[in-house]
């Protein structure tokens, strides 16, 4: 019986490929939060991984192509993290908001050059209107508007727009990032969760949820008394 060849790249060629882009895209990076994007050499970067300039022109058609793969790969890097803290710690409610917080910023403590990245996005190539960290929050908004509304329904949080309290915690987050790296502050960025979770918190949770602030896990600093 006559069978046909299988069509595409053998699984085994398929991880190492897979592999080789990762590191393309971890040594990149580096290379562009350490130099920026007008001074990263891609004829240096392979030749600091040991390939030919080509290998990377068949992954990434261009040095732009390349960083935007870079911020988007640093994403899902960020995304999988926050979801391995909240599923490792069994959180829901409103504590899953508190760990999911408090992983984001400890992520970018570990990745600084992520947060170089997206300050060279806006400063490169903000005539395209292109934010990589605002397209990746609109891809989510669907589950987080949908969380928020299920808090709403129990009686947890204030009735308001769920959309509109995602794109707010965005906001205090991605801001403190730039506000962090600015400032030359020696504090983590995760020291900052608990400022960040109180004015998201005093703003949005009911008068009961408050009160009982404690009880569900959630630590105000003494605010929810005053």
């Amino acid at each position: 019986m006559n069978t046909k060849a299988g069509r595409g790249r053998p699984k085994k060629d398929l991880k190492e490929f897979q592999n080789r882009n990762e590191q393309i895209l971890d040594a990149a990076r580096l290379m562009f939060a350490s130099r920026g994007f007008a001074d990263t050499d891609v004829e240096e970067l392979a030749s600091e991984l040991g390939i030919g300039k080509g290998t990377i022109y068949r992954a990434f058609p261009s040095k732009q192509e390349l960083f935007f793969a870079t911020v988007d790969r640093s994403l899902e890097q960020m995304a999988g993290f926050i979801k391995a803290e909240v599923a490792a710690q069994q959180v829901e409610g409103l504590q899953k908001i508190q760990t999911a917080v408090k992983a984001f910023l400890h992520f970018f403590d570990a990745n600084p050059a992520v947060i170089e990245l997206f300050i060279q996005e806006r400063a490169v190539f903000s005539g395209q209107g292109h934010s990589s960290f605002w397209e990746h929050c609109r891809k989510n908004s669907a589950r987080w508007e949908t969380f928020f509304s299920d808090l709403m329904a129990q009686g947890f949080i204030r009735k308001s727009d769920p959309r509109w309290l995602a794109d707010t915690l965005n906001q205090l987050l991605y801001g403190q990032l730039f506000l962090h790296r600015m400032d030359g502050s020696q504090q983590s960025l995760k020291s900052k969760s608990n400022d960040i979770l109180t004015i998201f918190f005093v703003g949005i949770l009911t008068k009961e949820a408050l009160r009982n602030s404690q009880a569900l896990g959630i630590d105000l600093g003494g605010l929810a008394n005053e």
